[in-house]
């Protein structure tokens, strides 16, 4: 067959000679390519299900906070590099609550980012029989709806209403009682049940815990040699696993900010350019 690098009409073995080119991307540039999983416990969003996040998309409403905030600092990382994300919340806890008169309002996912949500209930200034109902997230005005009764407002996608009756003024309730629930090592195990039915190339497993890293590379085993799936797993300081499939990570990575990440959280950054 043919071999070497085509340069120019010099080549004396016969064949085809093919040349691949990409375009020069900035440094940074979001992948093109690759899917990415990551497990981990959150402070918002939808419960022991998997979340796909593609990259640019808005996080806000799904994850409680925006792509840029310190609490998606993984989930940035894990996006430098790739396209898409499936990200598993691992941890389920309490919603967070709040009484108004005769209404009740109900964060829509249980976490701690619950408490930071407030209703305000005010009378309409162009129709005083009505009144204003809005929902702020430390400030920030996601949802606000006139109505006359508790019974006519709908749910958004921080809260749900419940109750009858007519609506009470209020400059302001905050919610709360929304934790964040603890996780534990059958979490990983169905959060590996789960994901087991999608397409990706990377998984980024930042765990501590020597009997999870060795649950991981036997999964990774197993889609690899009998399912044919030649994924990888990014894990922290487990050189013992020699195994193609795996990656281990020593050294925490230096983030262009000056930042200084421990190998731990550096696993999605690993794990974004492989697949990406």
């Amino acid at each position: 067959m043919a071999g070497g690098i085509w340069t120019s009409m010099n080549k004396v073995r016969p064949g085809v000679y093919i040349n691949f080119a990409s375009e020069r991307q900035a440094i940074g540039a979001i992948g093109e390519r690759g899917i990415v999983t990551i497990p981990l416990p959150l402070s918002w969003g939808p419960s022991k299900q998997v979340i796909t996040i593609n990259a640019g998309d808005d996080t806000f409403d799904v994850l409680g906070y925006d792509i840029m905030a310190p609490q998606l600092l993984l989930i940035r990382e894990a996006l430098k590099r790739a396209k898409t994300l499936l990200l598993y919340r691992l941890n389920d806890g309490d919603k967070a609550t709040a009484t108004i008169g005769g209404m009740t309002v109900t964060a829509k996912y249980s976490g701690v980012r619950g408490n930071n949500i407030t209703i305000v209930v005010q009378a309409n200034v162009d129709n005083p029989s009505m009144f204003d109902v809005q929902t702020l997230i430390e400030g920030r005005e996601v949802d606000v709806q006139t109505v006359s009764t508790i019974g006519e407002l709908r749910e958004n996608a921080w809260v749900t209403f419940s109750g009858t009756g007519t609506l009470t003024e209020t400059a302001g309730v905050n919610l709360a009682g929304g934790t964040d629930g603890e996780v534990t090592n059958a979490d990983y195990m169905d959060y590996l049940a789960a994901i087991e039915l999608y397409d990706f190339q990377t998984m980024a497993a930042p765990v501590t815990d020597e009997t999870l890293k060795g649950i991981f590379v036997s999964f990774v085993r197993r889609l690899r040699e009998m399912e044919g799936k030649k994924i990888q797993v990014i894990l922290p300081d487990y050189p013992s696993a020699d195994y193609e499939g795996v990656i281990s990570v020593k050294n925490g990575v230096l983030l262009e900010d000056g930042a200084l990440i421990a190998n731990v959280k550096a696993t999605p950054t690993l794990a974004g350019a492989p697949a990406g």
